[in-house]
C-alpha cells in the first residue's frame, strides 16, 4: 500500500540542472550527519542526469506525519517511481533525532521504486533554524 499519508502538502519543485551542483552539494552535505551523503553521492544522482528535485518542511505536525504525508505526496509522481537514480536528504531538527519509525517510514517510500533504482540517503541535524526538511532527487 502506497498511501502512507493523510493529507497532500505542498512539495517545492525544480529542475535539476548540472549548474545547480554545488549549490545542492552544499544542501545536503552537512558535519552534523547521523547518516552521511557525501559530494559524491549528489554528484552520481545528477551529473549526466535528467530529473526533479523535490523539497517539503516540517509544517508543525509530528515528524512522522509529516515524513509520510511527505512521501505520500511523492509515491503519487511517476518522476518518481519511474527514476534509476534517487537521493533522500533527512534534515531532522535538533531535539528529535530519527527513531525505528522514521525508519520504517522511509524504507516503506524506499520500496515503492523499481527493482534497478539505485537509492542513497543521509540523515543530518538542521543547524540553521531547526526545522525538518526533506529532500528527494530523482533522476534519470
Amino acid at each position: 500500500d502506497t498511501n502512507i499519508g493523510h493529507e497532500i502538502m505542498k512539495i517545492k519543485e525544480t529542475e535539476i540542472i548540472e549548474a545547480l551542483l554545488d549549490q545542492i552539494t552544499e544542501r545536503v552535505v552537512s558535519k552534523e550527519a547521523m547518516i552521511c551523503l557525501d559530494a559524491d553521492d549528489v554528484s552520481k544522482v545528477i551529473v549526466g542526469k535528467s530529473g526533479i528535485m523535490y523539497e517539503a518542511q516540517h509544517e508543525g505536525k509530528s515528524h512522522s506525519e509529516f515524513m509520510k504525508s511527505s512521501f505520500n505526496e511523492l509515491v503519487a509522481k511517476p518522476q518518481v517511481k519511474n527514476s534509476s537514480n534517487v537521493l533522500i536528504s533527512i534534515k531532522m531538527d535538533g531535539q528529535n533525532p530519527l527513531m525505528m519509525e522514521g525508519m520504517g517510514i522511509i524504507h516503506e517510500f524506499m520500496g515503492v521504486f523499481i527493482d534497478d533504482t539505485e537509492a542513497i540517503w543521509g540523515v543530518s541535524t538542521n543547524p540553521s533554524d531547526g526545522d525538518m526538511e526533506l529532500l528527494v532527487i530523482c533522476t534519470n
